[in-house]
């Protein structure tokens, strides 16, 4: 089974060391609180052309929400001459809203699933597994 490089992004500290262990059994996984911080990550990780495999976001978070990051991630790989499905970063969406409307705000902005919380262990590997990166 091909090792993922994976980064979990949740304000919330239990939320995500959660996420954390749910995705370490699928490969090397870093965790942000900071959208900011993780937005820095994800260019050091392609400056160095160590991109990561998937990237979950929680919607909710403070000063850049994870739609915010998610369209700043897309608009780079747009920029950078990345965004087809085969360069582009999976990226799963993850809040508590079980709403359509955030679902759909989401999925518009190019995330590829989404999750509600509380995240379970089947639910991730039925993700991975219809994602097809592993």
């Amino acid at each position: 089974m091909k090792q993922l490089k994976i980064m979990v992004v949740d304000d919330e500290f239990a939320s995500l060391a959660l996420l954390k262990k749910h995705m370490s059994k699928y490969g090397e996984c870093d965790g942000f609180e900071a959208s900011k911080d993780a937005l820095i990550a994800f260019h050091l990780a392609h400056a160095k052309r160590q991109p990561y495999d998937l990237i979950t976001l929680d919607i909710n978070m403070p000063y850049m929400d994870g739609n915010e990051l998610l369209e700043a991630i897309r608009n780079w790989e747009l920029a950078s001459g990345k965004a087809n499905r085969n360069d582009e970063v999976k990226i799963i969406m993850v809040t508590a809203a079980e709403d359509l409307k955030s679902r759909m705000r989401s999925l518009r902005k190019g995330c590829e699933e989404y999750l509600v919380k509380p995240v379970r262990a089947d639910a991730v590997d039925a993700i991975i597994k219809k994602l097809e990166i592993i």
